[in-house]
């Protein structure tokens, strides 16, 4: 075959010439090599006086269908009391390049799961520099977590049990910048986390944040996976803020609520 397909890629973390899987199913990947031009107009005439590219970087974007949390989405992805963001190797595999790239950081991950399907996280990654890198990834081999995985949220200390689908995220805010007379970017860095989510549930209670001005109160999930020996992980959203909190049905459907909420604090246990 002289081009390759989704089953040719292979995606994981290495360090020096040990290579890691990423506790889960990647899929939906893509690589972006991204710099600025710049144009400026001369004096005089219709030419431009200055075209330059510089900044070159790399964002490398994926999903996962998530086996392990603690493997890559809790150690590099979410960090529990915002804590230092750490850096890492991405080895990818297309079936026709092999490629390293260093000093990556996760930029955004957001994690979803509902009623059908695996619990997937959306992935974006940011690189300053590539390498030669010939590796063998072996994917994790746990079944991918769902909707079983999930232990009823709680949310302004309501238990949403009926819910039907669960959303939340990062964004790490990672930086790039160039310094010196070079292509490419030089400083890549991580500012601050801020979290964001919502949660859509059949409407069995008086609404969740009520009908006064009250729009603060934790958020607890819980995610057991499926290792021989089950591994309970829990995200404790401190005090997020709702955004919003509304309820609607359609004809004779049932009532539905759904909060959107954002926060700025996480704890991982």
């Amino acid at each position: 075959m002289s081009s390759t397909t989704g089953k040719s890629w292979a995606l994981g973390r290495y360090s020096g010439a040990t290579p890691y899987d990423l506790g889960g199913i990647p899929f939906d990947v893509k690589i972006t090599k991204k710099a600025t031009v710049t144009k400026e107009p001369g004096t005089g005439q219709r030419k431009l006086a200055s075209i330059d590219t510089s900044g070159i970087h790399w964002i490398i974007d994926f999903k996962l269908k998530v086996q392990v949390l603690a493997t890559f989405i809790t150690s590099y992805c979410m960090i529990t009391a915002e804590g230092a963001l750490p850096s890492f190797s991405l080895y990818t595999y297309d079936g026709t390049t092999k490629r390293g790239f260093t000093g990556c950081y996760v930029n955004t991950c957001q994690i979803e799961v509902g009623q059908t399907g695996a619990m997937v996280a959306t992935i974006q990654v940011i690189a300053i520099a590539n390498e030669d890198k010939d590796l063998t990834i072996t994917n994790a081999t746990e079944v991918p977590m769902v909707k079983a995985s999930v232990t009823a949220p709680v949310l302004n200390a309501a238990t949403l049990s009926k819910w039907t689908k669960i959303t939340f995220s990062v964004n790490n805010y990672v930086e790039v910048l160039a310094t010196g007379n070079g292509a490419a970017m030089t400083e890549i860095f991580a500012k601050q986390a801020e979290y964001s989510g919502s949660i859509t549930f059949v409407k069995i209670a008086a609404l969740t944040f009520g009908y006064s001005t009250d729009v603060n109160g934790d958020l607890v999930l819980v995610f057991t996976d499926n290792q021989t020996v089950p591994v309970a992980t829990t995200f404790t959203f401190d005090e997020v803020s709702s955004s919003s909190n509304e309820y609607s049905v359609k004809e004779l459907d049932i009532t539905m609520e759904n909060v959107n909420w954002e926060g700025d604090e996480l704890t991982i246990a």
